[in-house]
């Protein structure tokens, strides 16, 4: 059985009575939110990002906070988990993407500066993560990609929207259709990352940049972010487009295809699943 959001971790800028996959603490002025799932690679259930949204509301409302840290234990988070999408309904699976837009828009919408700490693997939609944060400071060995093409699915989640204006459309349009991993020098070059550091010296160089922050008017910070997202906020209406077209995949042939074949690390087999052009 596919799994359910959890309804009352929706609204409301409460944090959860039980946190399961995120811890959240605010000390001085920065909102540390940290991904623990306990899966493969960091990888993420429904449930983790309900958590994660409910967490991003809560240091969004804190009237203490100033910057918000999303980070991960050993890995940022390989993305969402493939062997629970592949049990999804087309009704399942659209709730489950909504759910990753509340959290952009959360992010987006917070009038705090986020910053995607980044150690280990950051793919799938917590790559997308990392695009939406207003900054990402990423260990030296870390690694970044889009599988969604070689799963049956696409970056959705502000990838297809918002990569291209950060790389640009070319670099995107490799990272999206190749399925191709990236080392942290390599991101920072692209222009996904602003700084890399050695894995220990990582939360220095966050909190580095989180004290920089702090010094900065806490008014002027969320006029300048509201206004640098003006840019891309009317790619809103081709996230829902996109939400939908996908769900509508969900349940095909070609979707079970394209997980089974990722899932047991085989070529796929197209010409017999794949639509008649």
């Amino acid at each position: 059985m596919a799994e359910q959001r959890e309804a009352n971790t929706r609204h409301g800028t409460q944090l959860p009575p039980e946190l399961q996959h995120m811890s959240c603490q605010l000390d001085a002025g920065i909102a540390w939110i940290t991904v623990h799932t306990g899966r493969n690679d960091n990888a993420m259930t429904t449930r983790a990002y309900d958590e994660l949204l409910a967490c991003i509301r809560w240091a969004g409302s804190h009237r203490a906070c100033r910057v918000i840290v999303l980070d991960g234990r050993s890995n940022f988070s390989a993305g969402g988990d493939w062997a629970l999408h592949k049990e999804r309904d087309t009704q399942n699976f659209r709730d489950h993407l909504s759910l990753l837009f509340d959290i952009a828009i959360a992010m987006r919408t917070c009038g705090r500066p986020v910053i995607a700490a980044v150690r280990g693997r950051c793919t799938g939609g917590m790559n997308q993560i990392a695009a939406i944060a207003d900054l990402t400071i990423a260990a030296d060995d870390a690694i970044f990609g889009q599988h969604g093409c070689r799963t049956g699915s696409y970056p959705i989640f502000w990838g297809t929207q918002l990569l291209p204006r950060i790389v640009g459309e070319k670099k995107a349009r490799e990272m999206i259709y190749m399925s191709w991993e990236y080392t942290a020098q390599e991101a920072l070059e692209m222009g996904l990352l602003n700084r890399i550091a050695a894995p220990e010296r990582l939360d220095d160089e966050v909190v580095r940049y989180c004290e920089r922050i702090k010094e900065a008017s806490p008014r002027s910070l969320r006029f300048a972010k509201t206004s640098i997202n003006a840019g891309s906020d009317f790619l809103y209406t081709a996230i829902w487009h996109a939400r939908d077209a996908l769900a509508e995949f969900t349940g095909t042939d070609e979707w079970h295809e394209a997980i089974d074949s990722y899932l047991e690390r085989r070529a796929p087999q197209w010409v017999e699943h794949g639509p008649q052009w």
